[in-house]
């Protein structure tokens, strides 16, 4: 909706005329070119418009917004991310639903981190063979933002888990990739 057609609303909700919106700041014609896009209010005229209708002035200004149904496990995913908690934001990203224009992409870079997360955790306590399946799914997801520079941060985690389990070909081929 634009300006002239929110105007026009609230206008019509307060149950003012035009003439009685405008007062002695503007002319009726002027009004009536506003609401229907044909010109556009100075800010004292908007500031005046704010005043009667009994609205923000950013009221008239904010664009519509846009929503998405994942927005809270977005939320949720980005949070559990910022404590270190891979499992909490991969249980957060089962919830999301696609396709979503707004999230899709960044849905892929937070699953990618939260994989890594888990895969380090499980280094950290020495289960080597949880983490190299943990980073194996990091380098699963796909997206504009999951790119080759962070998969490449993966191989020499990758690399050190499968030496820690004896398994030296694929430490050997991640070490490749690595480099």
């Amino acid at each position: 909706m634009d300006l002239g057609q929110k105007i026009k609303e609230a206008r019509l909700a307060a149950g003012l005329t035009q003439r009685q919106l405008c007062g002695e700041v503007i002319t009726r014609n002027m009004l009536s070119q506003i609401e229907s896009g044909r010109a556009r209010p100075s800010m004292d005229t908007l500031a005046h418009f704010a005043k009667a209708l009994d609205k923000p002035i950013s009221w008239f200004l904010e664009e519509e917004a846009v929503t998405s149904p994942n927005l809270q496990a977005m939320g949720l995913a980005r949070q559990a991310l910022a404590k270190g908690d891979g499992d909490a934001a991969l249980q957060a990203l089962e919830t999301f639903q696609l396709p979503d224009a707004i999230f899709e992409e960044e849905r892929a870079l937070l699953t990618f981190y939260a994989w890594v997360q888990k895969g380090k955790a499980a280094m950290t306590r020495r289960q080597f063979a949880l983490a190299g399946a943990a980073l194996e799914q990091a380098l699963v997801p796909q997206g504009l933002y999951v790119t080759e520079g962070l998969r490449a941060q993966i191989y020499p985690l990758l690399e050190e888990c499968f030496r820690q389990m004896g398994d030296f070909r694929k430490a050997y081929e991640y070490a490749c990739m690595g480099k």
